[in-house]
């Protein structure tokens, strides 16, 4: 779904196009919309009927955006993310950042495997096409959202983990390369050959390009060998420790100098796409200017060239390298800024300037049913990066992650297949999820006894005593519609409701007065103790007991318990 494209609905609904007459719209859930023609009413509006009124129908029409999740492929996208979400919650904000790297990359996981099963699936459906593009941007803002926020460097030095972004997401030249190295020392006769290697520098996986060269057939020549020698004596810094990034600059230009000089000589005359190699890892302007034409994406080449301008950049300075470039691509793609900034585009840079904010809202413009915001919201809010923020804004942003879960899970409660999910939402959102859980398990449209049973299983284990009772007395009145009786009255022993027991048991004595059969004479004899629950009920069992007795002519028990029934004063009224 392209979220940069606005769409647009037509509600045919012909009273709200009459003169005075409009269309109102109201927020029914977080996610539908209700509208209806309305009158407006003004101080200088006549206190008379409408001339409509009475005369055609008010129509009302509900608005709500399609539930992805219910296709059966990204169902169980939603299924392990739901564990995923419940092993967070877990760790209460104790772990470590090794346990949330492991689970962010556990939620990238599930995402890739569910991309393979559609594009797997892609021509069966055209909606998968659609999917597969939603995926694709939550996959490629989530790998980068996790190498800003929840796996930063010590050192704040973020380009080789850039990097490492773009091969993830750009992996043609990677793929080719792979083929190539299978040809051996033929490589270099394939058509891809160059255009691989080129792709290969421009992504900075040197090593990779170093041993493709090694396969062309003038890989002997003076131009291959210096060729060689830049590229494997090219500083690299190491995110880890090691050199401070003053030291590691003044060897990087040290290098720089060395490699120009070595340029300046013309050995690579005879080869220009080794010499083109050459121009592209000292940042030559024309030369990169010329493979911006080619690229399809500003953040394409992005990282390659601040790996081969400004290696050791830190995080906070992206987004004002960020900037610079998007400005540099599209003077040179001749592109007006906002023509070219699509929804993905928007974001990456958001991300790159650290601005929480910002991204937390455009990914709500996603169409996935807020799966996305929920879910990254709660992991960033987990690790403490939405601390990033501000103190200012941080209760805003709490407020907003429980806002979202409230949500996601209630709309998860609304499906018919996946609403037990929703639940662990919902119970991270204290009293107010408490109460929404209460009210919607007694709301989910259950269609068997089996159903029936697993929600009463998890009212009970939640303590909503009312949610059972209110399912027992729906499925009690089910039974009766159904003409089960005796189901019927199992139900509302279970909902201990005295006047739905009472209501049942006077069918019983009904049919019992007009035909002298007893109806489902096994529920009857097991009721036990349970009788008490309506003193009706509790006639109806001690008259079936004596109904037992008689028919076994034991009459002395039978006198007896009759003489009882009698004294005891519950024998109901003709």
């Amino acid at each position: 779904m392209d979220v940069d494209k606005v769409p647009e609905l037509e509600i045919p609904d012909k009273l709200s196009t009459r003169d005075g007459i409009c269309l109102a719209g109201n927020f029914i859930t977080n996610s539908k919309l209700s509208f209806s023609a309305f009158r407006n009413i003004t101080r200088q509006t006549k206190d008379v009927p409408s001339p409509y009124a009475n005369k055609e129908d008010v129509k009302v029409f509900h608005l709500q955006p399609n539930f992805i999740f219910d296709d059966p492929i990204l169902r169980t996208l939603i299924g392990e993310a739901n564990g995923i979400f419940v092993t967070l919650q877990e760790l209460q904000k104790d772990g470590n950042k090794q346990d949330y790297v492991k689970i962010s990359r556990t939620y990238r996981s599930i995402i890739r495997a569910c991309l393979e099963k559609l594009q797997e699936a892609v021509d069966t459906s055209e909606e998968y096409q659609n999917f597969i593009t939603i995926l694709y941007s939550i996959e490629c803002i989530w790998h980068l959202s996790e190498i800003l926020f929840i796996d930063p460097i010590p050192s704040n030095v973020v380009t080789p983990q850039l990097l490492e972004w773009t091969r993830f997401h750009f992996p043609a030249a990677e793929r080719n390369a792979t083929d190539l190295l299978l040809h051996g020392r033929d490589a270099d006769e394939s058509e891809e050959y160059w255009p691989s290697v080129k792709g290969l520098i421009l992504q900075g996986q040197i090593d990779v390009a170093r041993a493709i060269l090694q396969l062309h057939s003038m890989s002997e020549s003076n131009a291959f060998k210096m060729a060689e020698q830049i590229l494997k004596s090219m500083p690299s810094y190491n995110i880890y420790g090691g050199l401070s990034v003053q030291k590691f600059r003044s060897q990087w230009q040290y290098w720089l100098t060395d490699t120009e000089r070595k340029l300046s000589t013309g050995i690579f005359a005879t080869e220009p796409d080794l010499e083109e190699i050459i121009y592209i890892i000292i940042g030559n302007t024309q030369t990169w200017n010329k493979f911006i034409k080619q690229s399809q994406n500003w953040y394409e080449l992005f990282p390659g060239f601040l790996f081969f301008t400004d290696p050791a950049c830190k995080s906070f300075e992206l987004g004002t390298l960020a900037q610079c470039w998007i400005n540099r691509w599209a003077n040179i793609k001749d592109f007006a800024h906002s023509n070219f900034m699509k929804h993905l585009d928007k974001v990456i840079l958001y991300l790159l300037e650290s601005d929480i904010h910002k991204v937390l809202h455009s990914i709500q413009q996603i169409g996935d049913n807020q799966w996305f915001v929920t879910h990254l919201t709660d992991l960033l809010y987990n690790c403490g990066q939405l601390e990033l923020i501000g103190e200012n804004k941080l209760t805003d942003c709490e407020d907003f992650r429980l806002s979202l879960l409230f949500d996601f899970g209630s709309t998860l409660m609304a499906r018919d297949s996946i609403w037990l999910l929703g639940i662990n939402y919902l119970e991270q959102c204290g009293l107010e999820g408490e109460g929404a859980v209460k009210t919607l398990l007694s709301r989910i449209p259950v269609k068997n006894e089996k159903q029936a049973l697993k929600v009463i299983e998890i009212a009970q284990g939640r303590g909503y005593i009312e949610v059972e009772h209110e399912i027992c007395k729906i499925f009690a009145k089910r039974s009766m519609a159904l003409g089960r009786p005796g189901n019927a009255l199992d139900w509302a022993i279970r909902s201990k409701d005295t006047t739905y027991v009472t209501s049942i048991t006077d069918f019983f004595l009904e049919h019992y007065s007009k035909t002298g059969e007893m109806l489902c004479e096994d529920v009857l004899s097991n009721i036990g103790a349970k009788m008490f629950v309506s003193p009706r009920l509790v006639f109806l069992v001690k008259y079936f007991d004596f109904y037992q007795f008689y028919r076994k002519k034991d009459f002395p028990a039978a006198a007896e318990l009759l003489i009882n029934l009698l004294d005891s004063k519950i024998t109901p009224e003709l």
